[in-house]
């Protein structure tokens, strides 16, 4: 518990130190590093505090602490729903629980005839569209069966993922066509402050 309570606390001071000190005066381009560092990590003790709450329930409450480890458990189950916002010129842009901003799950596969493989898709009441590269995106999560309709259709797959957009993506995306630092009708072209944020973000 003390190891668990020391790993939380020193990343709340790395988020602090990080928010105060590197934020470039309008945007973080590390801030979904950090964002998601954090995430996996509460959701990594919330996974053991839960399973050694199950394992030593009779030690938890002849010791008289049931009722703060159940407190613990509710903080961090709290802190895995958050809700991010993406905000831009300071007008709320899109705000949800993490599902809801990065919308459906999509794949992404390559193969040699995607016009053929877009086709058997179809017939199995699979969408995709072609992108950038000879590539398909597939509003479907589920990898085995996009393999197993390339298979039934006699198509090599050379590459299949599961795609997840970063909330860097997701921030680029929903205010594109905008000037994010001076507003939706500015007529400054955005690309290189963005490509200069992106680059500068990298720096320790």
């Amino acid at each position: 518990l003390d190891r668990i309570a020391n790993d939380l606390g020193s990343t709340s001071a790395i988020l602090a130190e990080r928010s105060e000190n590197h934020n470039r005066g309008w945007l973080d381009f590390r801030a979904d590093d950090r964002f998601w560092f954090a995430y996996g990590q509460l959701y990594g003790y919330y996974g053991v505090l839960s399973a050694a709450g199950a394992d030593f329930y009779s030690v938890i409450t002849q010791r008289g602490v049931a009722p703060l480890w159940g407190e613990t458990l509710k903080q961090l189950d709290a802190a895995l729903r958050i809700r991010p916002v993406i905000i831009s010129n300071g007008r709320l842009v899109r705000s949800g629980t993490m599902a809801q901003l990065h919308g459906p799950a999509t794949s992404l596969v390559r193969t040699s005839d995607p016009a053929a493989l877009a086709g058997a898709l179809r017939v199995a009441d699979l969408t995709s569209r072609g992108v950038d590269g000879g590539a398909l995106v597939v509003e479907t999560e589920d990898l085995r069966l996009i393999g197993d309709v390339a298979l039934r259709a006699g198509l090599p797959i050379w590459q299949l993922q599961s795609q997840v957009s970063d909330l860097e993506e997701m921030f680029f995306a929903l205010t594109e066509g905008q000037n994010r630092n001076l507003g939706a009708d500015a007529a400054a072209p955005i690309e290189r402050d963005a490509i200069a944020g992106r680059d500068g973000g990298n720096e320790q």
